[in-house]
């Protein structure tokens, strides 16, 4: 899935304040809009990621 990467990592907003990691993608195909989330307590394996990410499939 082709489209725009977003990445922000740093602590939580709330009473803990524990550490997040958020990976994103958006694609805009035609007229609609996808949008794939992880949201994790740490760092991500970058391959992790690939295989999430390819998992989605636009026809």
């Amino acid at each position: 899935m082709n489209g725009l990467e977003l990445r922000v990592a740093g602590a939580a907003s709330g009473g803990d304040h524990a550490h997040k990691t958020i990976v994103a993608r958006l694609v805009a195909r035609g007229r609609h809009a996808y949008q794939a989330v992880v949201i994790a307590d740490g760092p991500l394996a970058q391959e992790q990621l690939d295989q999430f990410f390819g998992s989605f499939k636009l026809d």
